[in-house]
């Protein structure tokens, strides 16, 4: 469960971060490197991330809000199972594109090996 969370953690640090800029950068109305880093100064993740960065090295206690935020931790996990559920229940079968699916099922599996 802690690995699973550090993983969704990095995860959506790199897509408020990395994947936001490209997004930025590649997009019709972009001005390029001014538009995209505009666009990742607006993600919430990044200051979250760096407040408690902050937060950790200088050991600063959270007091009584720690409660709150390991009442919103702790539902991280069935959240996204759920939201993961609400995704898979609108694929049609006839839409899967079956190529793709089977290389990445096959690239999974070598990967365990």
């Amino acid at each position: 469960m802690e690995t699973a969370i550090v993983l969704m953690v990095l995860h959506q640090l790199l897509m408020s971060t990395l994947g936001v800029y490209y997004a930025a950068k590649g997009g019709e109305s972009s001005n390029g490197f001014k538009t995209a880093i505009s666009s990742v100064r607006k993600m919430p993740m990044v200051y979250g991330a760096i407040l408690g960065l902050v937060f950790h090295l200088s050991g600063i206690s959270l007091g009584g809000v720690k409660e709150g935020v390991d009442l919103i931790a702790d539902a991280a996990i069935p959240l996204i199972m759920i939201t993961l559920g609400m995704q898979l229940a609108n694929i049609k079968v006839a839409s899967v594109n079956y190529k793709k699916l089977s290389t990445a099922l096959l690239l999974s599996c070598w990967q365990h090996l």
